[in-house]
This record gives structure tokens, sequence and C-alpha cells, in this order.
């Protein structure tokens, strides 16, 4: 028995679209796999270079001058990410952007210091390549074809009886689409004490400082997927969403699970004789300005971040302000906030009470963790 005539051109339509899109990624695959095997050498030769420069820091247990060594590296335009590690696995410094691309060419080099080993580089080199577009313009091409034929074939005439049905069903409507939407929000975490400590303490004082204030952090910023970034006056937190609300909920909720891991953990430094956490906060959401070009994304990052130091600016110790970006936003009605004198910044008195009793189950989570961990490394 033949097949109706709109169901075998539907048939006929999908063998189409399916046919196309499987050679295309394969010549995508194949192009890409031979500019992997071009970049391997470079990327071996750039991470070995890095390991070079960076194990006299490493020794010296220089975490500022690593992350500025990384820094420096990451500019250049076809170097995605390029990280530092100790030899239990501890990231030491990374810089530029963390979520790699399935294409990027990834090297490791071991740090080595008079036939010491220190830790290990790894570095991931952007996959760009005349042939990899070649490749993606192919795909564009026999997509459009495939996407024409069955045009052709499927917008043949109904049946009376199929186009009376269609045309009783009332049209979907469609949401207007915001150009502004929300591109990332920025935690500033001020170290008060930091520059003072940075001119008195000696070496090993500082780096436990740091190191222990380091592990806090990752830890909270692990619970809402934050990158951090060192700053002169301490971190920054980077948060993106596509939500706003949802990414201001996000960001809020880490700058107060920070405030209040740490809150838990400084008695227990003061009690054993230790420098206590003293920080501020300042949060800040930014939109995205109706752009994809990356260089102008950057600075409206920037501008996030100078925004939310800004709000860290003439606050007392173990404040959070944010930006009024923030405040005037629904989830803000889970917010105590007040005003700050003479600013334009509202501060974070408190959260309503859910929203308090869920995130005090991550921060027994963290505190629990964090212990476990101190426990096993005196022992």
């Amino acid at each position: 028995m033949p097949l109706p005539a709109n169901r075998s051109t539907r048939i006929l339509a999908w063998t189409v679209i399916a046919a196309a899109t499987a050679i295309s990624a394969y010549s995508l695959w194949q192009q890409q796999e031979s500019t992997q095997r071009d970049l391997q050498p470079a990327s071996r030769i750039i991470a070995q270079q890095l390991a070079d420069a960076a194990a006299p820091l490493v020794l010296d247990h220089d975490p500022l001058s690593l992350q500025a060594l990384s820094a420096k590296l990451s500019r250049h335009d076809q170097i995605r990410h390029v990280a530092v590690y100790d030899l239990n696995n501890k990231l030491l410094a990374q810089s530029g952007k963390a979520r790699l691309s399935g294409t990027d060419v990834l090297a490791n080099a071991p740090i080595t210091l008079q036939n010491r080993v220190l830790g290990y580089t790894r570095v991931a080199l952007r996959n760009r390549h005349s042939g990899a577009f070649s490749a993606t313009q192919t795909l564009m091409l026999l997509c459009l074809g495939s996407a024409f034929v069955c045009l052709l074939l499927l917008t043949r005439r109904p049946p009376a009886n199929v186009a009376a049905a269609q045309s009783n069903k009332a049209p979907a409507p469609h949401p207007p689409v915001d150009p502004a939407t929300v591109d990332h929000a920025v935690v500033a975490v001020e170290l008060l004490q930091f520059p003072t400590m940075r001119k008195q303490l000696n070496e090993d004082t500082l780096y436990e400082y740091i190191a222990t204030f380091q592990h806090w952090l990752r830890r909270v910023a692990g619970l809402y997927d934050a990158q951090i970034s060192v700053a002169d006056r301490g971190f920054t937190l980077t948060l993106e969403h596509t939500d706003c609300e949802q990414l201001a909920t996000q960001a809020v909720q880490c700058a107060y699970t920070l405030n209040e891991v740490l809150n838990d953990a400084n008695p227990q430094r003061k009690k054993a004789g230790e420098l206590i956490f003293d920080m501020r906060v300042g949060v800040h959401m930014a939109a995205r300005r109706g752009t994809g070009d990356e260089v102008l994304q950057q600075l409206y990052l920037q501008e996030a971040e100078r925004a939310a130091w800004h709000a860290c600016d003439g606050k007392a110790s173990g404040t959070i302000s944010l930006t009024h970006s923030l405040s005037k936003l629904q989830c803000a009605k889970a917010m105590q906030l007040q005003d700050n004198n003479n600013d334009d910044s509202m501060q974070l008195v408190d959260l309503v009470d859910p929203v308090k009793l869920k995130l005090g189950e991550q921060i027994r989570q963290v505190l629990q963790h964090s212990r476990e961990l101190q426990d096993s490394t005196s022992t």
C-alpha cells in the first residue's frame, strides 16, 4: 500500500536533512582534527615556557606574581586559558576563560626546579583556522539547501480537511524579546587588612592567610558556578545567567553565604591566634547592551567590576552593599535593605526566613567539608 503523499514528502524531507547534517558534521570534524594536530606542538611549547617562568614563583609561594604571569600570557588572542597547579592539584593561579570549547587544544607541562617537580601548568589554545571556517560554511550551505527542499515539499497545499483544522487553531502568542538582557553579576570581596598585611607580615603568614581564604572562596563560588579573579584589594566573583531575576538571586545569595561562612570561621581563627578574615562585599549586576561584540562585552564587564568595588568604598567591615541595579528587581522582596548614607547603594541587612533556611543548609555543608579537610590535613 503506497504511503500518503504528505507523509512520504515528510520522510523524504527528514532524509535530506539527516544526510546533509551527517556529511557537514563529518567535514567539520575532519577540519578540527587537522587543526588540533597542527596546534599541539605550539601548545606544548607555551605550557613549558609558562612552567619555566612559574618555577621560582611556585617555590617562593607567590600566588600574586603567578596570577600576574598567567594574566599577561592570557592576553594573547590565541590563548583561551592558562592555569598553574601545585603537586596536590591545587589551583595556584589562572586566567582567561575557564569554560573551554570542545575544539580547544590543551597541553600540560611539569614545573621543575633543580630536578624537583613543584607542580604543572595547563594551557588551552583556541582552535582558529581557515579550514574550520570553510567547513562551517559548508554546513550552513547544506542546511540552507535542505531547508529550501523541505520548504518546497512541505508547503504543498494540504487536503481541505487538514487546512480547515489548522485554520481553527489560534496562533500562539510570542513574548516580546528585550535586547538588554542581563549578562553577568560581579561580587567584589575586599580584604580590609590585605594592603597592610602585604607590608608587615612575613611571606609564610601571608600565604597561609590568602590560601585559607581562597579555600573558603572556592567552596562558596562552586555553589553558584562563579568564576574567581584576583584583584588588588581582594577577589572578584563573576556570575552569568540569561535570566535577570535568577542571576540577581544567585549573586546576593553568594555574597550572603560567603559572609556567613567567614563569620562562623573567624571565632575559631581568633581563638587559635590567627588573623581573622576582615572583609566587606559589593554586588553589581550589568546588562548586555544588545551587541555580541566580545570587546564591548569585556568593557561592560570592567564597568560592572568598577561599580561593585565602588559599592564597597567607605562601608563597615562585614557589610554587603548592593547597587540599585539589584535592589529594583522583583527578587529584592526577599531581602531586607536599607539606604547607605550619602551613597547610591543599598545595604543588605537580612533575608527572609525561607531563603535563610535554604542557605543555612548550604553553609553547614561548606563548613562541614572544610572542617573534615582540616582534620585530615592535621593528622
